[in-house]
This record gives structure tokens, C-alpha cells and sequence, in this order.
């Protein structure tokens, strides 16, 4: 139920993934399988880290420490919850806390040789480093991190990994429009052809903020009402908020 909670969510159902989760963590804490509650508990995380719910990844967060601890796995899950926590932390505002917490998190993941999905976590890392004004470092340990990963060809959350690179570029302190405009559309084109419409959103919602930054808001109104008209549920996510609110800017300027 897990897994198909994650994946009703990539695919743009959130409240469905929600109610899917939920679910999936009480019958575990019904079971008392701390082991798979864990699990649980971290996809959640992820799942609500992709609908950038800050708040609610946080809280999981704790969860994921407490239970971890409770069935002698603290050491393999703190990394992780580092990572993830320092880039809910930098989302914030808290980005002088976030950015140390979340590159501990990765190095300790490396030194442990836990590269699945390292990427991706580097990606988050490199985020959070942008929102502490340090585009260049997050692009470029991205980068490095892509090119050390021993899991080479890996595609686990890659349109995510590109939206975000793509955002990097867009933020640099000499910015490069035109190759963030590129990553960008690849990483739309790839969610597209996964049929992972949540994650399309993300890429066409930062396409589209570029768009504007270069005065071409019927670009970015055509790309992005084109996705978000699509959805039927999840109008509570910070992602779809973030999408409409754009879309009524944009509206407004026409």
C-alpha cells in the first residue's frame, strides 16, 4: 500500500496518495511492525517533501527518529532524515541550520556507501545550498555527486533532479537562461513521458518562472495552464498552491 501510495502521488493524485499512506502506517502500527512502520513513515516523508509540504515532511521526520531508535536503526536512518530535514529547515528560512544539517547527511550517507538514490538527495542538499545564496556550490556538488555515484543510470526521482538542476542554473550569480530553459523542458518531457503528472507540474512551474523572468508571460501561461487545469484533487499541497497562484498572476497580466 506504500509504494502504491508514492505512486498515486507522482502520478497527480495527492489526496488519493495521502488517504493511501495513511492508511498503510495504521495498519502497520496495528501489526506493531516498527520495522515496515518506518519504512512507511519515510516514504512519507518523500511524499510530502515532493508536494513541498515542509511542515508536514517535518513532522514525519520525528517520527521516522523515534520509531528508528525503537527497533535499533537510528544509525542507518539518521542521514537520511538529516538530509531531508536541513533542506525543510533552508525551505524555511533556516538555511545557516539547513544547509550544515543536510551536507552532514549526505557525506555520512557516502561514507556509509548508501548511493541509492544519492543523487537526488544530493539535488535537495544542492537546493538548500541556493537558498543560503550558494547556487554555484549546490550545482557543482550535484554534479560531482552524479558523477562519483556508483549507481550509474539510475533514474529514481531524475525529473526531479532536473527541475532542480534546471532551477540551480536559473540562480546562479551570472545565470544561464538559456541552459535552465533547456534542463528544464527535459525534465518536462521525461515526467511527461512517465505519465508522472505531479512531477510535471514541478518542472513547468519552475519553466514557467523563468519564462517570466525573461517577459514571456504567454509562454509561461500556456505551459502552465496547460498542466494544472489536469487536476482534480491535491489543491491543499504547497505545489499546487504555488502553481494557481502563479496562474492568477499571469491571468492578471493578460
Amino acid at each position: 500500500t506504500g509504494m502504491i501510495a508514492l505512486t498515486r502521488g507522482t502520478l497527480g493524485y495527492p489526496d488519493q496518495a495521502k488517504a493511501l499512506m495513511r492508511e498503510a502506517i495504521a495498519l502497520a502500527r496495528e501489526r506493531r511492525n516498527r520495522s515496515s512502520e518506518t519504512y512507511l513513515l519515510w516514504w512519507d516523508v518523500l511524499q510530502n517533501s515532493q508536494f513541498l509540504d515542509v511542515e508536514a515532511a517535518l513532522e514525519r521526520i520525528e517520527e521516522v527518529k523515534v520509531v528508528s531508535r525503537e527497533v535499533g536503526m537510528e544509525a542507518y536512518w539518521q542521514p537520511y532524515c538529516d538530509i531531508l530535514e536541513g533542506w525543510c529547515l533552508s525551505r524555511m528560512g533556516e538555511a545557516d541550520v539547513g544547509v550544515p544539517m543536510a551536507r552532514k547527511g549526505l557525506d555520512t550517507a557516502i561514507e556509509y556507501h548508501l548511493w541509492v538514490g544519492v543523487v537526488y538527495f544530493a539535488a535537495l542538499v544542492g537546493e538548500a545550498m541556493a537558498w543560503n545564496g550558494q547556487p554555484e556550490d549546490g550545482l557543482a556538488l550535484l554534479d560531482d555527486t552524479r558523477s562519483k555515484s556508483l549507481t550509474v543510470g539510475e533514474m529514481w526521482k531524475e525529473g526531479l533532479i532536473l527541475q532542480i538542476r534546471g532551477d540551480l542554473l536559473r540562480s546562479l550569480k551570472e545565470p544561464r537562461p538559456a541552459k535552465a530553459e533547456a534542463v528544464l523542458r527535459e525534465a518536462r518531457d521525461l515526467c511527461r513521458r512517465q505519465e508522472a503528472k505531479f512531477l510535471e507540474l514541478r518542472a513547468v512551474l519552475s519553466l514557467s518562472r523563468l519564462l517570466v523572468d525573461q517577459d514571456r508571460e504567454e509562454e509561461a501561461r500556456s505551459e502552465l495552464g496547460g498542466v494544472l487545469e489536469w487536476f482534480s484533487e491535491g489543491f491543499d499541497t504547497t505545489t499546487l498552491q504555488e502553481a494557481a497562484a502563479l496562474m492568477e498572476e499571469l491571468d492578471g497580466r493578460s
